[in-house]
């Protein structure tokens, strides 16, 4: 038999191709997810006009890939099952909701103007979700995987605190050339110390790709054919703070008939909440330069749809008239 054959096996997810081969493909991809929580709930049912729902929930969300994630699970580190396991994509850690509804007592007044006022506050606080430094763009460990069609992305080398790499309205500062050998060689050589030929590489690396440095973070590409140590979802974002209040005014003509007029504001104080930095955009592929880092716009603006921390639109206000009878 001259030639040899090669075949291609996509099923998931346990993948295995059979014949004479010349180049196999076994690939078996298991997926594991844990959440854990603490959860806290407290109820005022009508008491002096008062009524709310309070609740609180601490948790840890961790997974192997989230739903909606570009990756398709694929590593870049297929001898590791575990590579990719790490916070979830919607782990928010701390989330507190209140909503109440407060009757102001009456005062008898012309037209019932002190009479049937009521104020109806919703607070929502959530902590920071999860971003990833996933390079999309250079074939660093050299197996060729990031020109498949799953493109697994490969992690860059991480030193100092997680929490100095906060995604903002600003890209994170990018140093190229000799500014990036200056500032950076000693992080980006620091793994590979004592070995003269990775740390070569990792110089080799550093200059072609330059690095990010904020605060007392530094983000270095690994050496050539090294993976990196900044692993999935070790960065923040920036934590959700929203208040909608509602104003309402009830009327009572007769006995089976009543108005009530209401004014509500969603995003009160105008609070501005940046979207993630987005993927495929530059926003997270730090070979790609350019947004690296920033959560450049809402995630409405964005065209995301995010059930975790809201849309971040403006604020906004509504009118409405009710007559029952």
């Amino acid at each position: 038999m001259n030639g040899a054959l090669t075949n291609t096996c996509t099923v998931e997810p346990l993948c295995v191709a059979f014949g004479r081969t010349a180049a196999t493909t076994f690939l078996f991809k298991p997926t594991v997810s844990n959440y854990n929580s603490l959860q806290v709930t407290a109820t005022e049912r009508a008491s002096h006009g008062l009524t709310f729902l309070m609740g609180y929930t601490y948790s840890h969300a961790l997974d192997m890939l989230s739903g909606g994630s570009f990756d398709n699970g694929i590593s870049g580190n297929n001898a590791d099952p575990n590579f990719l396991y790490a916070n979830s994509d919607n782990d928010s850690r701390h989330r507190f909701t209140l909503s109440t509804t407060y009757n102001v007592p009456g005062v008898k007044s012309p037209a019932q103007i002190l009479q049937g006022w009521s104020i109806s506050p919703i607070i929502a606080l959530y902590s920071a979700t999860p971003w990833s430094a996933d390079d999309l763009t250079t074939d660093i460990n050299g197996t060729g995987e990031l020109n498949n069609a799953s493109t697994p992305f490969q992690f860059w080398n991480y030193s100092g605190p997680r929490s100095a790499f906060t995604s903002g309205p600003k890209p994170i500062p990018q140093l190229t050339g000799s500014a990036a050998l200056a500032a950076c060689q000693g992080a980006a050589t620091a793994p590979y110390a004592g070995d003269a030929q990775l740390t070569k590489l990792a110089i080799a690396s550093l200059t072609n790709l330059g690095c990010y440095v904020q605060g007392a973070g530094i983000l270095t590409p690994p050496a050539y054919g090294t993976l990196g140590n900044a692993g999935r979802n070790i960065f923040r974002g920036q934590p959700y703070y929203n208040v909608d209040l509602s104003i309402a005014k009830e009327w009572k003509i007769r006995e089976r008939f009543g108005a009530q007029f209401r004014a509500e504001v969603f995003n009160l104080f105008n609070r501005t909440d940046l979207a993630l930095p987005v993927a495929f955009k530059t926003g997270t592929d730090p070979s790609a330069g350019g947004t690296f880092g920033c959560g450049c716009t809402t995630p409405d603006g964005a065209g995301m749809t995010n059930a975790v921390l809201g849309s971040g639109a403006a604020r906004s206000i509504q009118l409405g008239l009710k007559l029952s009878f």
